[in-house]
């Protein structure tokens, strides 16, 4: 009920000249000091979600640097991810609780993972263990007296369901040490006995997604998947997702059309993810709640595109006038980082990691932040262009679009206000927008960086 993730060893140097000397001099030294151990990261899913994607090149790095470190997925019944993502929303508010059946789900499949990393003899030196999914592992399986266990949980803790954090909290007692994103994030109730660290996740400035790719490249790529190249886009690249506020995206583009005639909204939540049973459910909805708009263009389906996943991801943010991230609760959200690696404007919820990924970026680049009592901006402003001669291709009609009219019971709304209209933010800005009155703060445009918020998620 496992498998291994394969991995090749990426060398460092490819990263040297994009980090600070003494960061790397700290990686050498901490390299070092693993070279005879072996480290093992678990997780629940090996595509797909930001745990995935920043393991993807973390477990390389480590090896590049002379570690033994290797991956592992659990692969368990799709009731469990239906229980596990119920557990993911309750950690992060929902009202609610689990039933019985629901605990008996979740962990009579973490047993049967854990007998069968017995059974096969699974072992390691240094465990890694990323979120809930996972989290029982260190209580269920034999234990070395050399072994060091760490649990690393990466969702927005700062207002959970008390029941839910309750029930769970007695399984972190098993791990030598608890990662957090974030302090806020740090359940206030926990064991003062518990070692805590506190590690900001980063993005990978290497990957396909993240590597520099010209306008014109990128609006070629989104006009094949049926945006006007000629006219404003605002973006949103995310999960189709409760926290995610699809909804709430679409009513602050509704607000902002009417002060930027032609604008076209696009939903990228292109899913590679086994974790997430309510995604299906939650587009179905936002399709519904678009009432056949053709200027809104939702996208789930990853197969029959143009170019791979992170190409599309990278397309539509350089070809963005505006990079949107309207969450209501946030683990991180690396898609505002990466956006600000490319320099593109950027609009995001003042939840989770956010204001941090923000506060990282001022902490490299000159500029001011405009905050309460400055003078707000709001809603994209993004300059106009000329409209598309008639013919434009339907939703239907695009790779990996999802046609308006699929059915679906509308989601209570209960969201924050858009913000209002205002000017186009300079390139490389960001708005921080408070919940729920969306009064933003400005950052003057500067140069893309580096920008982890703290320290690299390798570190």
């Amino acid at each position: 009920m496992f498998f291994t993730v394969p991995a090749t060893a990426v060398s460092y140097d490819r990263y040297a000249p994009l980090a600070l000397s003494e960061t790397t001099a700290e990686l050498k030294f901490l390299a070092q000091e693993l070279k005879n151990l072996r480290v093992l990261h678990v997780n629940s899913t090996a595509a797909g979600g930001g745990v995935a994607e920043i393991l993807q090149s973390m477990v390389p790095l480590m090896k590049g640097l002379g570690i033994d470190a290797d991956r592992v997925v659990i692969d368990p019944p799709q009731e469990f991810f239906r229980v596990t993502k119920q557990i993911h929303n309750l950690l992060q508010g929902a009202e609610g609780s689990l039933s019985p059946e629901d605990m008996q789900i979740y962990l009579g499949s973490i047993r049967e993972v854990a007998e069968d990393m017995r059974r096969s003899g699974l072992t390691a030196d240094v465990w890694f263990v990323h979120d809930p999914q996972v989290l029982p592992l260190a209580m269920l399986l034999p234990r070395g007296v050399d072994q060091t266990w760490i649990w690393a949980i990466h969702i927005d803790l700062t207002t959970p369901n008390k029941d839910t954090l309750d029930a769970l909290m007695p399984y972190t007692r098993a791990y030598d040490r608890l990662i957090f994103s974030l302090d806020s994030y740090v359940p206030a109730g926990l064991d003062k006995s518990q070692s805590v660290s506190i590690a900001p996740p980063a993005i990978d400035p290497l990957t396909v997604k993240n590597t520099p790719m010209s306008r014109e490249a990128a609006l070629k790529l989104v006009s094949a998947m049926g945006i006007d190249p000629d006219r404003p886009l605002a973006v949103q690249v995310s999960r189709f997702d409760l926290w995610k506020d699809p909804w709430g995206v679409i009513d602050a583009f509704r607000q902002a059309r009417q002060e930027v005639p032609g604008l076209q909204l696009a939903l990228l939540g292109l899913t590679q993810a086994n974790d997430d049973p309510e995604a299906v459910e939650i587009v179905s909805n936002v399709a519904d709640y678009a009432e056949h708009d053709p200027d809104i263009h939702l996208y789930f389906d990853p197969s029959g595109l143009p170019a791979g996943n992170d190409d599309i991801v990278n397309a539509f943010q350089v070809a963005a006038d505006v990079v949107l991230q309207k969450s209501l609760r946030e683990g991180f959200g690396l898609t505002v980082t990466e956006a600000m690696w490319k320099g593109q404007p950027v609009i995001g919820g003042n939840v989770g990691g956010h204001p941090a990924a923000d506060k990282g970026r001022r902490q490299r680049l000159p500029g001011r932040f405009a905050g309460p009592g400055r003078p707000p901006h709001g809603a994209a402003n993004p300059r106009p262009r000329p409209a598309r001669p008639p013919g434009r291709r339907g939703a239907g009609d695009r790779p990996g679009a999802v046609p308006h009219a699929q059915p679906g019971p509308r989601l209570p709304a209960g969201r924050p206000g858009p913000p209002p209209p205002g000017r186009r933010p300079r390139s490389g800005s960001a708005l921080v927008a408070d919940q729920p009155s969306l009064q933003p703060g400005l950052i003057p445009a500067g140069p893309p960086a580096l920008i982890p918020a703290a320290a690299p998620a390798w570190v």
